[in-house]
């Protein structure tokens, strides 16, 4: 008999990893020390000659050079020992040295990127020798936990990094409820900002709020992977189905193949898109620098449906440039389905290409229902916002800037949060329904937020249902487990009700209109990043609102959803029935 519960099989299971742990790359380890000790002098010491000849032209530069060469020999040694292809695709170092390489033209940024690899890589050795188990133990019997955690920790290092002189232009660095509110609204894919991106943040700034939003926008995706791959290596197959329910992968049993999936396909995504709008602005932006980072901007930012743009009027100065507005709502179209739908679409193309007409019927359920739901409500939208608002806030627009600006806005208002027009002359019918449509955000599993697409399909399935008198609920000739419709329900009411709450501190404490109030807190919530104005507006217990807003509709629902499959039980008694007139 176990003495304790360290000693249950599913833990002995670990114990030869962590052995291998200690073993495996020593040779990195110890440059890992060497370049994190140059590294820290170097950011804090700031020596101007360290080399005498000057060899090399920047610090920068000295550390991707010899953390490059360090790789370039921990790779050799493995390819003779046998590694295959896809055990190097599976090392975070090859696109941490991909990160630096590219933001090698921002002073520091490379020390920073450096920096945080290796602390992040020895916290996880020190806890896996001291505290491996213990470790990977909480993990297991708490995700939920470990997810919020996880946003804190990367909120608060994205803070500090603003919090430093070279993060904005005027070399003060920003204030701390500034940095504070604009890395929770990148963190949390929103969008949200009280100062202006482009003007008020330096490239350095710039370079990690887009980090932030690109990390946000994957965390909920790949997060508890990545811990089971890079904590403890290994998680029974119960555990892989409850972190399939989080990600939202069909497939259980291939999640490490999953997490570096997304990561390229994101990349290659972002970067067709980026390449794109390179060419398509060329015109616009003469010089190629400037050019070229405008369009990883803002390419990542619509398919992370960030909603962060440079100019201060957002897309507003492209809108007789048609194929880039399109370009960005396919990108923040893309981003919203989320990669299960994608992935899904393309392996069933694969495989029924010369049967077109029967490829709708083996799509899976789920992405299904998402594509039906996605066209309507971006069509829906498109036709309401351009009846209402056709002499409203298009009124000076021409007819195809008006079906275009209607277009733009309608798929934005799915958590994209990019503009082509001020939402500040919103008509009364605009602004409740873009509160409805911000809380039902896109499909679950993508980098979108609010309460998912198939969270509202399947309370009205379950209201058609009541209405017919039917038991079960019913799509598409399947039918929805009740657990699904009860979590459904429970997020909804869960979303409505804290937001609920929320709003009324809001108007209590603010002295702005209650429409532009309720705008700014779907648009909070629901991760979205459109404002008619409140943002810049808002005093510090204003904003500090607004930040828990953001926190907790980025991860709220997800959350409770994960937390009411970690609290599944069955009791062992029933109470007897008893009936209640209600109505």
């Amino acid at each position: 008999m176990p003495n304790s519960h360290w000693d249950d099989p599913e833990d002995l299971a670990v114990r030869p990893h962590f052995k291998r742990f200690k073993t495996l790359g020593f040779q990195l380890s110890v440059a890992y020390l060497l370049l994190f000790g140059v590294g820290a002098y170097t950011l804090f010491a700031s020596v101007p000659q360290f080399f005498p000849f000057n060899i090399l032209v920047s610090w920068d530069l000295f550390l991707l050079v010899g953390y490059g060469f360090t790789l370039l020999g921990w790779v050799i040694h493995k390819t003779r020992k046998g590694a295959s292809w896809r055990y190097f695709v599976q090392t975070p170092d090859l696109y941490c040295l991909s990160l630096m390489f590219l933001v090698l033209s921002v002073p520091s940024l490379t020390t920073i990127v450096l920096w945080l690899r290796v602390f992040f890589d020895l916290s996880m050795r020190l806890l896996q020798m001291w505290m491996g188990q213990m470790a990977l133990s909480f993990v297991r019997r708490h995700p939920s936990l470990v997810l919020v955690l996880s946003f804190l920790v990367m909120i608060l290092i994205g803070t500090g990094l603003l919090l430093l002189p070279h993060a904005t232009v005027d070399g003060n660095g920003a204030p701390f409820l500034v940095a504070l509110f604009t890395m929770t609204s990148a963190i949390c894919v929103t969008g949200l900002t009280v100062v202006d991106t482009g003007s008020y943040f330096s490239l350095f700034g710039q370079v990690v709020i887009l980090l932030g939003f690109q990390m946000g926008a994957l965390a909920i995706m790949i997060l508890s992977s990545l811990i089971a791959l890079f904590v403890g290596g290994l998680l029974r197959s119960s555990r892989r189905g409850r972190l399939r329910k989080l990600l939202d992968v069909s497939d259980s049993d291939s999640l490490r193949r999953f997490v570096f999936a997304v990561c390229i396909a994101t990349i290659v995504i972002e970067l067709i898109g980026a390449v794109v709008l390179f060419f398509a602005w060329r015109t616009e932006i003469p010089h190629w620098g400037t050019r070229a980072w405008w369009s990883v901007f803002h390419a990542v930012s619509a398919f992370c449906n960030a909603g962060f743009a440079l100019p201060s009027d957002s897309l507003a100065g492209w809108l007789d440039s048609s194929g880039v507005l399109l370009l960005l709502s396919g990108l923040i179209i893309l981003g919203g389905l989320g990669f299960a739908i994608l992935s899904d679409v393309i392996d069933q193309a694969l495989q029924w290409w010369r049967d077109p007409f029967s490829l709708w019927k083996h799509l899976h359920i789920q992405t299904r229902m998402i594509l039906l739901a996605t066209v309507l409500l971006n069509g829906v939208g498109m036709i309401f916002l351009l009846f209402f608002e056709f002499d409203g806030v298009f009124v000076d627009l021409t007819v195809p800037q008006k079906v275009l600006s209607s277009w733009i806005h309608s798929v934005t208002l799915r958590t994209a949060g990019l503009t082509v027009v001020p939402m500040d002359d919103l008509s009364a019918s605009s602004v409740v329904f873009s509160c409805v449509a911000m809380f039902i955000g896109a499909a679950p599993g993508s980098t979108a937020g609010g309460i998912k697409i198939t969270t509202a399909v399947v309370v009205l399935l379950s209201l058609r249902a009541m209405l017919r008198g039917r038991e079960d609920v019913q799509v598409m000739g399947s039918s929805i487990p009740t657990l699904i419709v009860y979590r459904s329900m429970c997020i909804t009411f869960f979303g409505a009700g804290f937001l609920f709450l929320a709003l009324i501190v809001l108007m209590q404490s603010q002295d702005i209109a209650f429409e532009r109030l309720l705008f700014e807190g779907f648009s909070a919530f629901g991760t979205v990043g459109l404002s008619m104005g409140v943002t810049p507006q808002l005093d510090a217990v204003g904003r500090l609102l607004i930040i828990f807003l953001m926190f907790v509709g980025r991860i709220g629902p997800l959350t409770l959803a994960l937390a009411i499959g970690e609290k599944r039980s069955q009791a062992a008694y029933k109470y007897p029935t008893g009936d209640v007139a209600v109505g």
